[in-house]
């Protein structure tokens, strides 16, 4: 699969639900994400355009790889997430399995989410309402789509995206965003 995902920053929150609402969208789940991020013990994520994380979003945790940028206008790439058990598998175990493996903790990034769906020019819309921890307020909307329809699902993303008015377009990552802002800070 391939997410072709646009994120802005949001400056007028209410304005923007405003305008989400009166195209159908409703927020369906707010939940707090954190995201785990780690660098390969043989090539640098950061050279190769690579992520690999652990996400606990509720209950769930999952482990996520995406693969480098294909598309230089918006962040298109393939994408494999790996759902682990609630019942057996912990943020600890995946941790250390990581850890063991040589896998080399990053930094993490933890956001209150709000999100729902929508159809868009016959495609699902996931739209995401992020506060990030040291970086502030997004909008990311966002397909998965096999890759025979990556140039509809590009023009349907960008095309609700101007429909909405959004023009603060940020191509960074919210794992750049934050461990940018936190050396600024010192932090890092």
């Amino acid at each position: 699969m391939l997410e072709i995902e646009a994120k802005f920053a949001v400056r007028d929150e209410a304005n923007l639900l405003g305008r989400l609402e009166a195209c159908g969208f409703r927020i369906e789940q707010e939940l707090d994400q954190a995201d785990y991020y780690y660098n390969h013990p043989a090539r640098d994520f950061r050279e190769t355009d690579e992520a690999f994380r652990i996400r606990v979003s509720g209950e769930d945790l999952n482990l996520t790889y995406k693969g480098p940028r294909l598309d230089s206008r918006i962040k298109t790439r393939s994408e494999i997430e790996l759902p682990l058990s609630p019942q057996g598998a912990t943020l600890e175990a995946a941790q250390g399995m990581l850890l063991a493996l040589g896998f080399l903790p990053v930094a993490s990034v933890v956001k209150l989410r709000r999100q729902g769906r929508l159809e868009h020019e016959g495609f699902t819309l996931n739209v995401a309402i992020d506060r990030v921890v040291d970086a502030g307020d997004f909008i990311e909307i966002e397909c998965l789509i096999e890759r025979a329809k990556q140039q509809e699902a590009t023009d349907c993303v960008l095309h609700f995206a101007r429909q909405l008015g959004l023009t603060d377009h940020v191509t960074e990552s919210y794992l750049g965003l934050v461990l940018r802002e936190r050396t600024k800070a010192g932090l890092v």
